[in-house]
Formats: structure tokens, sequence, C-alpha cells
């Protein structure tokens, strides 16, 4: 009987800390809420990016992002990042962003998936480019999301064949 006494109270603890898996750490918005803002910060990026608004979209980055592009080189940090975009808007068009894959937990996330950008710069024949994106996001101390990495991809022209 004095052994029951004396587990119980570890018994009444454990049964305190525990908490469902399913149920977020408090302050911590669920999985859903979070996708749900991650794709409203890629929309507000598109319609920036569509209105060929450089300072709007830097605005979605942190302030010591990194942004990769194979067509430019990196950008380090919201200005560069925006010096970046300033110079691509003029002789670029986004067609399309479809994201395949979008994972969030806690306070970061990872958005991956495919666009098409058309180029048309002065004195050049027009070119439509396929591409691949990886934009990773972190949730700040004031609750927006901000994208953290930018890494965007598109295949090299393919080199002539040897001997022709």
């Amino acid at each position: 009987m004095h052994r029951r006494f004396l587990l119980m109270p570890v018994f009444l603890v454990t049964l305190a800390c525990e908490r469902p898996a399913a149920e977020p750490a408090a302050g911590v918005p669920d999985e859903a809420t979070g996708r749900r803002e991650v794709e409203q910060l890629r929309d507000a990026w598109v319609a920036a990016a569509e209105r060929d608004d450089a300072p709007a979209v830097a605005a979605l980055y942190a302030e010591d992002a990194v942004f990769v592009s194979t067509e430019t080189g990196p950008a380090r940090g919201r200005a560069a990042i925006q010096e970046m975009l300033s110079q691509s808007f003029p002789v670029s068009t986004l067609e399309n962003i479809a994201s395949s894959d979008l994972v969030v937990s806690g306070d970061l996330a990872n958005d991956y998936g495919e666009f098409t950008q058309r180029f048309h710069p002065a004195g050049a024949p027009q070119q439509t480019i396929r591409g691949h994106y990886s934009v990773t996001l972190r949730r700040h101390p004031d609750g927006a999301w901000r994208i953290i990495r930018h890494l965007s991809t598109t295949p090299q022209a393919a080199a002539p064949a040897a001997g022709r």
C-alpha cells in the first residue's frame, strides 16, 4: 500500500508533463497556418515581381538573406537583392511559379518548385527559360515570415557538339 502512494506522485508528474504530439508549442502557429502564411508571402512576391517592384520584393527577404541565381550569381543582403532584382526585372517577365513541395516545421519553412521566365534583353532574341527554385524562410520574432535563402537554377545552354 505504501508503494502505491509513492508511485502516484511520479505518475501524476509524468502525466502533467506529457502533451499530445499534435498540439503545437505555445505561441507557435500550427503547420496549416504556417503553410497559409508562406503561400501568402509567395503570392505577394509574385504580385510585386509582376509589377517590377524590386523594393517590395526585397522587403520580403531578411536583412541578411542570400539569393543565388545561375543568371546573376549570389546577392548577399536585402540591399544587394533589391539591386539585383532592379537590374533583372526590366529584361525579364515571370510567366509562372508552381510550388511542388512546401514544408513548414515550427519557425522554418522550405518551398520548392518550378518557374517559367521570359527574358527579353535589348538587342537580343527573346528566350523562355524554365528553372527550379528553393526558398528557405524563417518566422521572425515579429511573427512575419521572411526569406533567408533563395536558390534559383536554370539549365545552361547546351554546348555545341565537338566538330560542328
